[in-house]
């Protein structure tokens, strides 16, 4: 694992977005060292569902995450939906639905039992559009099925991730696989850094990562805050899933690398699909 060290100062504008500044990198994923590789993260409120799965992190380079140093690793292991304009200009594209109940988190948060934070969201690109909208964790709230969620994936992912590549590869074969049984699976894919494989996310990255693996059906968005990083975790290997029961917005598991996250995929949109 290789540990890059740096300083931040946090400029504070509003309550909504934060800039980190000056931050000297050491090494990048590649062990080539790298002197004063100053870079700007660009922070938000919103937060977007990844997953994450629980195997040991072997490669990957440091990113940091509310001026602490955060190790970010190639893991390396085999609701109302929002349809106008938000503060930002640009629009979600998901489906719309009738609910009769309201997405009122009574105990917030990312972990496992926990229910995200409804006020989470991301810039990127919805299935099958080319035009950048605002993904909300609350989209995906379906209480009672009507928009046809049986689970909800947040995948956290990041260029030169070999672990990453490998899932991306399969994933709309997995996707088409589930949707034969009937179930209904959304999946975001977050990036939390940009092409190069160490600088900040970005939606024009989330557009190259999208086309480079040929996604049809799944969200692919910017996450440069780590914003589905549980509370006082330092580090993280990628991929790493988030998986979300749509019906509480209850994370039913936070997983780190690949290899049990299908299994609890499957589990949960076979549990709601059939509540139908």
């Amino acid at each position: 694992m290789l540990l890059a060290s740096r300083g931040a100062e946090f400029l504070y504008r509003d309550a909504k977005r934060t800039l980190v500044a000056h931050a000297a990198v050491l090494a990048d994923c590649n062990g080539d060292a790298y002197s004063d590789l100053m870079r700007s993260l660009r922070y938000s409120t919103g937060v977007v569902c990844l997953s994450f799965a629980t195997l040991g992190m072997q490669f990957g380079c440091n990113e940091l995450v509310g001026g602490s140093d955060v190790s970010v690793d190639d893991a390396n292991a085999t609701g109302t939906p929002s349809t106008g304009a938000d503060a930002d200009g640009a629009h979600s594209a998901l489906p719309t639905a009738t609910l009769n109940c309201a997405y009122t988190p009574a105990d917030p948060g990312v972990a496992d039992a926990k229910q995200l934070p409804s006020t989470l969201k991301w810039q990127g690109y919805a299935p099958g559009s080319d035009d950048v909208v605002t993904v909300n964790a609350s989209d995906f709230f379906d209480c009672n099925g009507s928009k046809g969620f049986d689970v909800v994936v947040f995948e956290m992912a990041k260029f030169y991730c070999g672990s990453c590549e490998q899932d991306a590869a399969t994933l709309e074969g997995r996707l088409a696989a589930w949707r034969a049984k009937g179930y209904g699976v959304a999946w975001v894919t977050t990036l939390v850094t940009g092409p190069d494989g160490a600088g900040p996310p970005t939606v024009a990255g989330a557009k190259e990562w999208r086309d480079k693996h040929n996604f049809k059906t799944v969200h692919v968005v910017a996450d440069p805050g780590y914003q589905l990083l549980p509370s006082g975790k330092s580090s993280f290997g990628t991929p790493s899933f988030v998986v979300v029961d749509p019906r509480t917005q209850t994370v039913v598991k936070w997983l780190e690398g690949l290899g049990a996250q299908d299994s609890v995929v499957e589990a949960t949109a076979q549990k709601n699909a059939a509540t139908h």
